[in-house]
C-alpha cells in the first residue's frame, strides 16, 4: 500500500481507500505521523473531537480497519492503537529521505543533487494534510512546509552551480514571493537576476527583503545576504579598520593594559576614565592595536566629542557612521534613534568586532551604541566617571591617574633623548611642573626639540609660575593639545555651584583641603559640588573629606575667578583657619594641627603680615620644646593683632560678621615670626610647659615626631619654588 499526507490524506493499494468524512481522514493522518509507534487513545481521542471521548473511538477504528486492504496493519496495542507502514509506503519518509540524499550529494555532484531534490519537491501535493483539520496536526504541517522550503533552497542552489540561472529564474522568484522572509531564497533569486543581467530587479530584491525583515521581524538582513548585496554593488564588504594611528612614544600603564587585557577573557563594557590630559584615548588606542588580531570582524571609532571644541555627538549621528561603515545603504538608515540601535546590534550580532568610543560625556550618549551580546567588546573613554553605565549596564571601570615618576621619566626619555638623563634635577621639576600628566610632558618634549638652544634648567624656570606655564603649554595653539583649552572643556560641562567651587580652588593657598575649608569658599555646603567635581575628574579625594587638584587645574581655577569673588572668599577662608585653629589649640586637636600644618603656612606666607599675625595669639598658648614636641599652655591669648573692622556679609537668610584685616606691619612682625615658626615646624607631641597651671588638654599625648624639627628647607605645594623655614630654638620657645 502506499499512504500520503503531502496534501489530501489518502490511502491506496490496488484502489484508492474510502475515507468518506473528517474523522476517518484525522485518525489516518494522526496514525501516520506516528507510524510503526503506539498511539495512545486519549491522544486519538482528543484530535477527532477535541475532548477525551475513547467510548466513540472504537467504532472509527473498526471502520478505518475495514477500509485497509489489510485489515492487520492496524492492531491494538496496550492503551491505544499502532499502524503498521512498511519502508517507503508514507510519502512524507520518501520525502525526507530524498532531502536528504540530495543535500549530501550537493557539494560533489550538483546535477545529482538536483536530480534527488526534483523527486523529493514532486512528492508534495499540496499543504501537509490540506482535507484534515486538527490541532494536532498543525506542528507536523508546519515542519514539513519548512523541510520542503530548505530544499527548495538546495535544489536552487545547486541550478546555479549548475549554471542553469536563465532556467529557473522564473520558478525561483515565484517561490521567493510566497517566502519573503526567507533570507536564503532571496539571495538565490538576487544571484540568478544577477546572472540574468537583472541587477537593477537583483538590487530592488534586497530593498524588499530588507524592508519586510525591519518592518515585520525588527532586524536586518544577516550578513549572508549582505554580502550577495555589496557583491552586486561591485564591492567585497571588507572587515571595519577604524581605528586611529597607534600612539607614538607609549610608556608605562602596564597594570590598566593588563585590566583590558581581562576583557578578552569576560567581554563587558569598559569606561576608561580620568581628568583631561591624563591619557585616557592614548591607553584606548594602544590597547586596540595590540589585540586587534582578536577581533577579525573589525575594529569601530567614533569621537563622541564629549569635551572639545565641537558640540556633543548625537547618538544617531554616531549610530549613522557605524551602520553606514557596516554597508547599510544611506538611503536604508532609519531615522528613529531606537531603530537605529536595534538595527546596529542586529548587524554585529555574533561578530567579533570591537567598539571604541573615544570622550563621552554621558552615559545616554554610551548607551545606544552598546552591542546587544557579548561577541563584540566595548571600550568607553570619558572625563566623567560614568557612575550610571557601571551601576546599569556593568561596566569596569578603569581609573586612570597621572604617570608615576619613573614613567614620566621614560615617557621624556623617549621623545627628547639623553638630556632627560644628563640633567635629572631639571627633569625632576619639569614633571612636576607639568603635574605628570602625559599631554603635558607631550608639549615639554616638542618645546624642547624645538629650541636649538636652551636646558631643561631653563625651560623649568619658564614653568615655575603655573599661571605662566599654562600661557607656554599651548602646543602652537592647537587646541587639541591646549592645555587650558583641554581643561576648559570639562569646566564648561560643569552645573553652575560646582563651577563656582572649581573657580574658587584657585584661591586656596594650600595643596589641599576638606570639606569644611570648601564650604567655607563657597559659603555654602560644598559637598554636593565636590562630588560633581569628582566625577568630572577636576578634584581628587585623597582622604575621608580631603580633596586636592594638581597645580595646572588650580592655576586654571584662579584665572577664572571674578577679583571680587577672589578676595570674599579669602576673608571667609582665612576667618575659617582663624577660627579652626583656635579652637584645635582649645581642645588639643593635634591632629587637625599636623593636618593642616602646610596650609597654615601658606596663608601665612600668601596672605599679609596681619594675617599671619593674627593667629600668633591663639597658637603663643602652644610651646615647641626642641624635638620633643609642643606643650599647650591654658594663660590666655593676647592679641597683637585685632580686625580692623567687620563688615555684614549675607549668608543664606542670615548674616555673618566677616573681619577685614589691616595691611599694617609695625605692630604684627613678632607675631608673624612666632606664627610661621611655629606652623612651618613639623609634627610632634604636644604637651603642657610646667609652672603655666593645669589644662584640661595637659595630659593628652601624641606621636613624637621622628624627624628633625631644626632649620631646614621647604617646597611649596602651590608654586613649586623652595623657601628656607626659620630655624626652631633647641631649647624650646613661647610666643
Amino acid at each position: 500500500m502506499e499512504f500520503g499526507i503531502l496534501g489530501p490524506v489518502r490511502a491506496r493499494g490496488d484502489d484508492d481507500v474510502p475515507l468518506p468524512g473528517r474523522l476517518q481522514r484525522v485518525l489516518l493522518a494522526v496514525l501516520l505521523t506516528r507510524a510503526n509507534r503506539p498511539v495512545p487513545a486519549d491522544v486519538l481521542a482528543e484530535a477527532l473531537w477535541g475532548e477525551p471521548a475513547t467510548a466513540k473511538l472504537y467504532l472509527h477504528v473498526h471502520r478505518l480497519r475495514r477500509a485497509l486492504a489489510d485489515p492487520e496493519r492496524l492492531v491494538s496495542v496496550p492503551g491505544g492503537y499502532q499502524l503498521q507502514v512498511a519502508p517507503g509506503e508514507l510519502d512524507a519518509e520518501r520525502f525526507e529521505e530524498l532531502i536528504r540524499n540530495g543535500t549530501d550529494a550537493a557539494g560533489n555532484d550538483p546535477g545529482q543533487a538536483v536530480a534527488l531534490l526534483r523527486q523529493a519537491i514532486e512528492l508534495w501535493r499540496d499543504v501537509p494534510f490540506s482535507d484534515a483539520d486538527s490541532p494536532e496536526l498543525a506542528a507536523e504541517a508546519v515542519r514539513l512546509t519548512d523541510l520542503k522550503l530548505a530544499a527548495l533552497e538546495e535544489l536552487y542552489a545547486a541550478e546555479l552551480a549548475t549554471e542553469r540561472h536563465l532556467q529557473i529564474v522564473g520558478e525561483l522568484a515565484g517561490q521567493a514571493q510566497a517566502a519573503p522572509l526567507r533570507e536564503r531564497l532571496q539571495g538565490l533569486l538576487m544571484l540568478a537576476l544577477y546572472r540574468c543581467g537583472q541587477q537593477d530587479r537583483a538590487l530592488e530584491v534586497y530593498r524588499r527583503t530588507r524592508q519586510a525583515l525591519v518592518s515585520e521581524l525588527g532586524q536586518e538582513p544577516g550578513p549572508e545576504l549582505r554580502d550577495i548585496h555589496a557583491d552586486i554593488l561591485g564591492r567585497t564588504p571588507a572587515p571595519p579598520a577604524q581605528l586611529p594611528h597607534d600612539i607614538v612614544g607609549f610608556t608605562g600603564r602596564d597594570t590598566e593594559l593588563a585590566r583590558l587585557d581581562d576583557l578578552l577573557r569576560t567581554p563587558m563594557p569598559c569606561a576608561i576614565t580620568g581628568t583631561g590630559g591624563v591619557g585616557k584615548t592614548a591607553l584606548a588606542v594602544r590597547w586596540a592595536h595590540r589585540v586587534r588580531d582578536r577581533f577579525p570582524d573589525g575594529q569601530l571609532y567614533v569621537d563622541l566629542c564629549g569635551y572639545g571644541p565641537e558640540p556633543p555627538m548625537t547618538p544617531d549621528d554616531a549610530l549613522a557612521g557605524f551602520l553606514r561603515e557596516l554597508g547599510v545603504d544611506g538611503t536604508d538608515l532609519p531615522t528613529d534613534c531606537a531603530e537605529r540601535a536595534a538595527r546596529f546590534r542586529s548587524l554585529i550580532a555574533g561578530r567579533r568586532i570591537l567598539v571604541l568610543l573615544d570622550n563621552a560625556q554621558t552615559a545616554d550618549q554610551v548607551r545606544p551604541l552598546l552591542p546587544g551580546d557579548a561577541s563584540s567588546v566595548v571600550v568607553v573613554t570619558s572625563r566623567d566617571s560614568l557612575a550610571g553605565l557601571v551601576a546599569r549596564e556593568g561596566a569596569r571601570r578603569v581609573q586612570l591617574d597621572p604617570l608615576s615618576d619613573s614613567a614620566s621619566t621614560d615617557l621624556l626619555r623617549g621623545l627628547v633623548g639623553h638630556r632627560v638623563d644628563d640633567d635629572g634635577a631639571a627633569t625632576r621639576t619639569l614633571i612636576a611642573r607639568c603635574a605628570r600628566l602625559p599631554l603635558a610632558l607631550r608639549i615639554v618634549a616638542e618645546l624642547v626639540n624645538a629650541r636649538l638652544s636652551g636646558s631643561l634648567a631653563d625651560l623649568a624656570i619658564e614653568l615655575a609660575d603655573a599661571q605662566q606655564a599654562l600661557d607656554i603649554l599651548d602646543a602652537g595653539g592647537d587646541p587639541q593639545t591646549d592645555v587650558r583649552a583641554v581643561f576648559s572643556w570639562s569646566y564648561h560641562q560643569l552645573p553652575p555651584e560646582a563651577a563656582r567651587l572649581f573657580r574658587l580652588l584657585g584661591v586656596h593657598p594650600g595643596p589641599h583641603a576638606d570639606v569644611d575649608a570648601m564650604s567655607a569658599l563657597l559659603r555654602a555646603d560644598a559637598r554636593p559640588s565636590l562630588t560633581v567635581l569628582r566625577r568630572a575628574h577636576l578634584i581628587d579625594e585623597i582622604g575621608p573629606g580631603r580633596y586636592r587638584a594638581h597645580d595646572l587645574l588650580r592655576a586654571y581655577a584662579a584665572e577664572l575667578t571674578a577679583a571680587e569673588d577672589r578676595a570674599d572668599a579669602r576673608t571667609r577662608l582665612f576667618e575659617h583657619y582663624l577660627q579652626a585653629a583656635k579652637t584645635a589649640v582649645e581642645t588639643g586637636d593635634s591632629r587637625w594641627l599636623d593636618r593642616e600644618r602646610t596650609n597654615l603656612v601658606m596663608v601665612a606666607e600668601q596672605a599679609s603680615p596681619t594675617v599671619a599675625a593674627a593667629l600668633a595669639p591663639t597658637l603663643r598658648r602652644c610651646t615647641w620644646v626642641g624635638s620633643a614636641g609642643c606643650s599647650v599652655t591654658t594663660r590666655p591669648p593676647s592679641s597683637t593683632c585685632t580686625p580692623r573692622s567687620r563688615s555684614r556679609t549675607r549668608t543664606g537668610r542670615g548674616t555673618a560678621s566677616t573681619p577685614r584685616w589691616s595691611s599694617g606691619r609695625s605692630t604684627s612682625a613678632p607675631a608673624t615670626t612666632t606664627a610661621r615658626r611655629f606652623i612651618s615646624s613639623g609634627p610632634g607631641r604636644w604637651r603642657s610647659r610646667p609652672g603655666t597651671g593645669s589644662s584640661r588638654h595637659s595630659s593628652r599625648r601624641w606621636p613624637t615626631s621622628t624627624g628633625s624639627s631644626g632649620a631646614g628647607t621647604r617646597r611649596s605645594p602651590a608654586s613649586n619654588t623652595v623657601s628656607r623655614s626659620p630655624p626652631v630654638p633647641t631649647s624650646g620657645w613661647s610666643g
